[in-house]
């Protein structure tokens, strides 16, 4: 699957797993909103190469869940890599 921009809402936890997905740049998530029960996280998972830009607007709940970016192991590996 090539995607270049991938978006998400969520009002729940989740859980998008990328390990199939190639040509990811952009990575938003947007009104992240009332998650009360399990692990209170949004998780973008197996990202595969490394991102341009990754997100969170519009969110009304910013202090009591975790957004996760997580890339596979291999994506951010080697010297010419660098995460800002």
């Amino acid at each position: 699957m090539l995607l270049s921009i991938l978006s998400l809402t969520a009002d729940a936890n989740q859980t998008i797993d990328l390990q199939d997905a190639t040509g990811i740049k952009n990575l938003s998530a947007t009104r992240i909103d009332d998650i009360d029960t399990g692990s209170r996280s949004v998780t973008y998972d197996n990202i595969q190469s490394a991102l341009e830009t990754a997100t969170v607007k519009n969110s009304n709940d910013n202090t009591g869940v975790d957004m996760i970016f997580d890339h596979s192991a291999s994506a951010l590996a080697g010297d010419a890599d660098e995460v800002n």
